[in-house]
């Protein structure tokens, strides 16, 4: 998982629990998946509006295909 990730996850997180099992305090968390898939989601969607806001600020006369291009090369990267 990337810094982000664990990021949105803490988010996500509805409550956390502390307790002592002799050794040190253990913290355990309860994760909510599905705001955690909605937050993962709408940072996407995020990131993807940012490529297509770069191409717009060279103001290169982007063309739908070249910024479709550009958001699924993200994934290679």
């Amino acid at each position: 998982m990337s810094k982000r990730d664990f990021e949105l996850a803490e988010q996500a997180t509805t409550h956390s629990v502390s307790y002592f099992d002799g050794r040190g305090n253990v913290h355990s968390s309860y994760l909510d998946r599905e705001k955690f898939a909605d937050l993962i989601r709408a940072d996407e969607r995020e990131a993807c509006a940012k490529v297509c806001d770069a191409f717009q600020a060279r103001d290169v006369g982007m063309q739908p295909a070249e910024c479709a291009g550009a958001i699924r090369a993200r994934g290679n990267t």
